[in-house]
């Protein structure tokens, strides 16, 4: 059943394009939603993902909570977690994000550490917003 506000696998037209809080274009591969739709079914790939982004929000909240001058072993492990989990769900600016910081994690200043943090944080909300979306 697809009309002109469902793609082929259910997922609603309004979940593209995405922009994030901060004004900026969210990058989502929704053929990474479709693939597991088509796959494990839509009620197994919605439960899959809401078991992704509980696992994403706590790393992110370990994140907020690491010093980056001496935490920065245990940073760059989680940023690396949730790079390829991100990934693997289609989220390419959380991705992205994520390997920013992997590979600042040895040098980052506190200053670039909070700014880093804030740009994951608000592009990972969109992310969490059209995931809403998804499961409307």
């Amino acid at each position: 059943m697809n009309d002109d506000t469902t793609t082929e696998h259910g997922v609603p037209a309004a979940a593209s394009p995405h922009i994030a809080p901060d004004g900026s274009e969210v990058e989502f591969d929704i053929s990474a939603f479709e693939n597991l739709v088509a796959e494990l079914g839509r009620d197994d790939t919605l439960d899959t993902f809401a078991i992704f982004f509980d696992e994403a929000s706590g790393r992110l909240r370990r994140l907020r909570q690491l010093s980056c001058e001496e935490q920065r072993t245990t940073l760059k492990h989680e940023a690396h977690g949730l790079k390829g989990s991100a990934a693997n769900f289609g989220l390419r600016q959380v991705s992205d994000l994520a390997a920013a910081l992997e590979h600042n994690s040895q040098t980052i200043t506190a200053e670039n550490y909070a700014a880093a943090l804030q740009r994951l944080e608000t592009s990972y909300a969109a992310a969490c917003e059209i995931f809403s979306k998804l499961r409307a």
